[in-house]
């Protein structure tokens, strides 16, 4: 009798091993490896802003993108374009910026300064990583220039940093991610 029961024991632990290996076969495994080509990445990216005279966003740059890009499934070929502020726009902050407001300085494609000055119509609305909350596209002639204005922010410096994957423009201070995109804004910029 005891030997009967040790034999059913024996198969029941056989068939679950079993079970195990079949089940186990289906399923794939993924492994995350640390992303060190974005990371990389990002370094050369914070360099180039450093040398251009942009510090602060470099420093946020290293320490803060890489978490906002893996939130947002950004790979190595992914392609971006970051609207940077001047290390002015960083006085009196005592904290880094959120990544909320990081996000809303983020759109997820290449955007070039042809783009912004001539190719996308006035008022259009642009799409952020911070859901819900788009730039608009203005332009204000002044001094016979044209300046491309993103919510009534002005681009100060035109591809600080482009790889071909990661564009970045400087922009003369943060967007306001309460900034109304329902009214037409008047071209009352401050120039930076």
């Amino acid at each position: 009798m005891a030997y009967s029961k040790l034999l059913q024991v024996h198969f029941l632990f056989l068939l679950l091993c079993i079970s195990i290996c079949f089940v186990m076969r289906n399923v794939s495994i993924s492994v995350s490896l640390p992303p060190t080509r974005r990371v990389g990445q990002l370094d050369k990216v914070a360099e180039g802003l450093s040398n251009a005279g942009y510090k602060a966003m470099a420093r946020v740059i290293r320490s803060t993108f890489p978490t906002l890009l893996e939130e947002h499934n950004f790979n190595k070929s992914s392609v971006m374009t970051i609207f940077c502020p001047t290390d002015y726009a960083f006085v009196g902050r005592e904290q880094p910026p959120s990544l909320g407001l990081l996000e809303y300085h983020v759109v997820p494609w290449k955007l070039e300064k042809e783009d912004l000055e001539s190719l996308i119509p006035v008022g259009s609305e642009i799409d952020t990583l911070l859901h819900g909350r788009p730039l608009v596209v203005r332009r204000c002639e002044r001094a016979y220039s044209l300046s491309a204005l993103l919510n009534d922010v002005k681009i100060k410096k035109w591809n600080v940093y482009n790889d071909g994957n990661v564009i970045v423009h400087g922009v003369c201070q943060f967007f306001n991610p309460s900034f109304d995109t329902s009214r037409y804004h008047r071209c009352l910029f401050v120039d930076c």
